[in-house]
């Protein structure tokens, strides 16, 4: 299974559209367009929309709401 980046845009069946925002050995903190800043497992069921590979710095919140509009 291969790592998101930060920046990967995904789709989860109970969360929606959102963007990865950080990365830990165990989940992804994701920020969704509905349900706000949540925390899945890294091999939980979603969608991706948009892969963003070997990004490991942080974004900002500017760059997160440039991604949720964009999807």
């Amino acid at each position: 299974m291969k790592i998101l980046g930060i920046g990967s845009r995904i789709n989860h069946a109970e969360y929606g559209k959102g963007v990865i925002t950080n990365v830990s050995s165990k989940e992804y903190w994701v920020t969704f367009i509905e349900n706000g800043l949540e925390t899945i497992e890294i091999d939980s069921e979603f969608k991706v929309i948009e892969a963003a590979e070997n990004e490991v710095d942080t974004v900002s919140f500017y760059d997160v709401e440039q991604s949720l509009l964009s999807i």
